[in-house]
């Protein structure tokens, strides 16, 4: 089983989350160890062998459609994996990438706002981000209404590389307003990233 799966299988079992399915990678390098073991600490609903089985199959499915699909599935330990993301103490324990993302991007600066900005708010997003165009920074941003949107589509006019980091599985676009917009920053070498594997629908106010 490689790191994929294995981080993949933990993010599905029930009260999992980042931080202790980073841990258990780190105590148990070797899956079958663990999935075949009830460790010392282990919470109350720990999974049984046969759950861990399913959750086996379901990853392993899912890695597959993420293939399929051209979305590269990076672990916590691929050497891929953004450097500075894997830093914070609750890191993804699995990133899905789709498009074209190099860990050796230098400067990347996040813009992040509200939904319903005012005019001057949506000009100073597009003034702050044309400031940036002369050092080739990489505009991240989270694809929403107002101000992510205007971020990405500033970024895309100065031909700026954008990232998108979306709240849910790569299979779709939310809100559907952005797709174009979306598929405009594939085009012009950008990416989308996504803890979420397919499947995992957008919910309200994300």
């Amino acid at each position: 089983m490689n790191h994929e799966q294995y981080a993949l299988t933990l993010q599905l079992a029930h009260g999992i989350g980042p931080k202790r399915a980073r841990a258990i990678m780190e105590a148990y390098p070797d899956a079958e160890t663990l999935f075949k073991e009830t460790p010392e600490n282990a919470p109350p609903n720990w999974p049984s062998q046969m759950v861990w089985r399913e959750l086996q199959q379901e990853a392993s499915k899912l890695l597959e459609r993420h293939e399929a699909s051209n979305i590269q599935s990076l672990s916590v330990f691929h050497p891929s994996y953004p450097e500075a993301l894997k830093n914070i103490p609750d890191a993804p324990v699995i990133l899905f990438v789709k498009g074209t993302y190099s860990p050796s991007n230098a400067r990347r600066l996040a813009v992040v706002g509200t939904r319903g900005p005012t005019p001057m708010g949506m000009e100073t997003t597009r003034t702050l981000v044309e400031g940036l165009a002369p050092y080739g920074c990489t505009i991240v941003s989270g694809l929403a209404r107002g101000i992510d949107a205007q971020a990405h589509r500033s970024a895309l006019h100065l031909g700026l590389p954008t990232w998108a980091v979306l709240a849910h599985g790569l299979h779709t676009i939310h809100p559907k307003e952005n797709q174009f917009l979306a598929e405009q920053m594939l085009g012009a070498g950008g990416a989308w990233f996504s803890e979420w594997p397919l499947g995992t629908a957008p919910t309200p106010g994300a």
